[in-house]
C-alpha cells in the first residue's frame, strides 16, 4: 500500500516538473521594490568554527507581477537599482524566475533550471515505474536488491 502510494506520488511529481518545462515561460512587466542577501557561512561540526568558506544569496524584490521576488547573480543584483522597471521571464507552475531584461539587454539569471526540473522528472519517473526505489534511508537506489 505505502509502495502504491509513493509510486503515484512520485508519478504526479513527474508530470508537475515535466509540465512546468514543457508550457510556455511567463513573462511580466514589473518594478524593483529592494534588494536584499544573505550570507551563509560553513561551519566545522567538529569545533563549531566558522570555516573560510561562505555562500551570497542575492534576492531582487518586485512589485506590479505574480513574482514576488528572483534569485539573481552578483551583477544582475548591483546593476538593478530600486525603482527599475524590468521584464521578468518565469516558468509557469514553479514561478521560477528565468530572465530579467532591461530595456534591450538581457539579463540571464537561472541558467540551468530546465536541466534540475528535467533530473528531477526522470528521476521521479524511475521511482513511479519501479526502476528505482527510495531505501529505509530516503536515499534513491536504482534496480532490485
Amino acid at each position: 500500500m505505502l509502495n502504491t502510494l509513493i509510486r503515484a506520488a512520485a508519478f504526479i511529481a513527474a508530470v508537475v516538473l515535466l509540465l512546468d518545462i514543457l508550457l510556455p515561460a511567463r513573462v511580466e512587466s514589473a518594478q524593483v521594490d529592494r534588494h536584499s542577501s544573505f550570507t551563509q557561512r560553513d561551519i566545522n561540526p567538529e569545533n563549531g568554527r566558522r570555516l573560510p568558506s561562505s555562500h551570497t544569496d542575492y534576492k531582487l524584490h518586485l512589485t506590479g507581477s505574480q513574482i514576488s521576488s528572483c534569485k539573481v547573480g552578483h551583477s544582475v543584483y548591483t546593476r538593478l537599482q530600486d525603482g527599475d522597471t524590468i521584464e521578468v521571464q518565469s516558468s509557469r507552475l514553479f514561478k521560477t524566475c528565468i530572465r530579467v531584461t532591461q530595456g534591450h539587454e538581457i539579463l540571464p539569471i537561472n541558467k540551468h533550471w530546465r536541466l534540475l526540473e528535467i533530473g528531477g522528472g526522470v528521476l521521479a519517473l524511475l521511482v513511479a515505474f519501479g526502476l528505482a526505489s527510495l531505501n529505509r534511508f530516503g536515499a534513491v537506489q536504482f534496480g532490485q536488491d
